[in-house]
């Protein structure tokens, strides 16, 4: 008679201690996958047996493997062939590697034995994958790669990633990394990174260009839009040696005004207050001879639809302009989620993310990213003007996701 239990551990070397702590040395293990714990966190729910009879002999198990027999369909349908292979086949050989396993479990070392059992783990998660394919079963909710791809999974899991586009991410990697017989252990960070950065879209919307410029910067209250505006522009005027001037429709805020003129003041550039669409296209056209032009907004709650419809106002002046969402890196990923969806209603150009140095992990950005398909732009890093700011790119996306640096 088989004992079948079930763990929930947070990886698999937790899982192979537990295994043989409760079962003892000769369990096997039946299956990993991916599931969420009581506290709602990721977890590997591994489920192992111990089969209570008398086993025979190592060169019994393979002179006279036991071959489970799979019930052919009712319909007279041909079990499906896997590289070649019926799935009986398949079984077949699972099976006789699972008897010598369990024969020579109690002979090796413990480190040894981790090592057979996590391959062991291996094999067969991806033998079971084969066979739910060729019977057109579902593998959602099942970790769809090999265990030595677990910890980047975590780690994905652990800096906020959606465990949808995590689980992209693991699948494209291992594809990569099997077509090219290439070991996960050597490759398998700098090919994740790779992927990684093929989901990434950036732009560059603030480099120079032959024609003028107007930007206008959304996003609800309290994530940098004044400051960012500083910095951008005076990256224009030292950088790019353009003509820049300010424009603000953030007569709400008390203080707003104040504080765009002392930014205006130091760079040396015009600002101008519009208090209402006219102003606005009168502003736009007395600065027709400047390179490029960013209009302030003032802080909107996603859920505040009068202010939400006074944005609209502006934009649907007539001004050409392009509208970037600036979002900051601490914002939760529900929020964020909700926040796009609001200001969806604008044709936004880019993503601006503030406070990346305030963030504990940019999951949620990638999420975010991944969600809209927006390109993202810049990156804030802190409140210095005009330093704290830096072009988005797809290589800084996997550093802040992977800690890339920081094992190389």
């Amino acid at each position: 008679m088989a004992q079948v239990q079930t763990f929930v551990v947070e990886n698999v070397r937790d899982g192979i201690t537990r295994v043989k702590r409760t079962l003892g040395p000769d369990a096997v293990i039946l299956s990993i996958r991916s599931v969420k714990d009581r506290r709602g966190k990721t977890a590997l729910e591994v489920t192992a047996s111990l089969d209570e009879r008398p086993t025979p002999s190592v060169e019994a198990a393979v002179r006279e493997p036991e071959v489970p027999q799979v019930p052919r369909p009712e319909n007279g349908a041909e079990i499906k062939q896997i590289a070649g292979r019926s799935v009986n086949e398949i079984m077949a050989e699972l099976h006789v590697i699972t008897r010598r396993l369990e024969e020579i479990q109690g002979q090796l070392q413990p480190d040894s034995l981790n090592e057979k059992l996590e391959g062991f783990a291996k094999g067969l998660t991806s033998l079971q994958r084969m066979v739910v394919d060729s019977t057109g079963g579902s593998r959602r909710g099942a970790l769809p790669y090999d265990p030595d791809l677990a910890v980047y999974y975590e780690k994905l899991l652990e800096e906020g990633v959606d465990a949808a586009y995590a689980q992209e991410l693991i699948e494209q990697t291992s594809r990569r990394l099997s077509s090219k017989s290439l070991s996960v252990s050597v490759y398998g960070m700098e090919y994740l990174a790779a992927v990684l950065m093929d989901r990434v879209r950036t732009a560059t919307p603030f480099h120079p260009g032959r024609d003028q410029h107007i930007h206008m910067i959304v996003g609800p209250t309290g994530v940098g839009k004044t400051t960012t505006i500083a910095k951008l522009a005076a990256q224009q005027v030292f950088e790019f040696g353009h003509r820049v001037a300010l424009l603000t429709v953030d007569t709400f805020r008390i203080g707003a005004i104040d504080q765009l003129r002392t930014y205006a003041k130091i760079i040396n550039v015009p600002i101008e207050v519009c208090m209402n669409e006219v102003d606005l296209i009168e502003n736009v056209r007395k600065h027709a001879d400047k390179d490029v032009l960013f209009i302030d907004t003032a802080g909107a709650s996603q859920k505040d639809a009068r202010m939400m419809g006074e944005l609209a106002k502006v934009y649907e002046t007539g001004v050409p302009m392009d509208v970037h969402l600036i979002v900051s890196a601490t914002t939760h990923d529900a929020d964020l989620s909700d926040i796009a969806d609001r200001y969806g209603v604008f044709p936004l150009t880019s993503l601006i993310v503030s406070k990346l140095d305030e963030a504990n992990n940019f999951g949620n950005v990638y999420n975010l990213m991944q969600q809209t398909n927006l390109p993202v732009s810049c990156f804030t890093v802190g409140q210095h003007v005009p330093d704290d700011i830096e072009g988005a790119t797809s290589e800084r996306v996997a550093d802040l996701l992977l800690n890339v640096t920081a094992n190389t």
